[in-house]
């Protein structure tokens, strides 16, 4: 509890106005660019995302059940999981951008375009909708116990289909996006430190 009653509210405080300002930043007409709607997007789902861990922090201290009712349930557990899912696909995004024009400077007019990085959003965006969906469809709620629980038909024994769903969302939105940003950066760094070399 000392987690969700002092620390979240830290990153909640912090976290949410730096994450506005940050949008406020990079919507400026200097700053739009491929870049700039990338970490102009990623400051608005890192909000969204945010708020959202709000409402179960405040049930968790508060013993308060705000998903009250089947819509609200599923609901709540398809964003939650969509914008968790957007945060990280819109991170590799950026990085495949910035990969992009250190590597190959020459193509970042054709490539790194604010008409294409809109495109790029939009898919990131149907991916991670799929995704919620299949998540929102794993939770319904209990008139009996007034909690937004794992459907029934789930929970039996050698019933693996949550179990599946969720390495399979966790493996494509969360696992490879987190491997390929990794590899992409580490590429980044060595292209940089061969071009600082070569100015020498």
């Amino acid at each position: 509890m000392f987690l969700e009653r002092y620390i979240h509210p830290i990153i909640y405080a912090l976290g949410i106005p730096g994450n506005l300002i940050s949008f406020f930043l990079w919507m400026q007409p200097r700053l739009r660019n491929s870049s700039g709607c990338y970490f102009a997007s990623i400051a608005i789902t890192d909000t969204i995302v945010l708020l959202l861990h709000m409402v179960l922090t405040v049930q968790l201290l508060t013993d308060l059940e705000l998903l009250f009712n089947k819509i609200l349930c599923e609901g709540f557990n398809f964003l939650f999981v969509s914008f968790e899912i957007i945060s990280v696909l819109l991170v590799l995004g950026l990085t495949i951008d910035r990969y992009i024009v250190v590597c190959f400077p020459m193509k970042r007019h054709k490539f790194c375009t604010i008409r294409r990085t809109i495109k790029v959003i939009m898919g990131f965006i149907c991916i991670s909708v799929i995704l919620g969906i299949c998540e929102g469809s794993f939770w319904t709620y209990d008139k009996v116990t007034h909690k937004c629980v794992v459907r029934p038909s789930l929970r039996g024994t050698g019933n693996h289909i949550m179990e599946i769903g969720n390495i399979l969302i966790l493996v494509i939105a969360i696992l490879l996006p987190s491997i390929l940003v990794f590899a992409f950066n580490i590429v980044i760094v060595h292209e940089l430190q061969r071009m600082m070399n070569a100015r020498r």
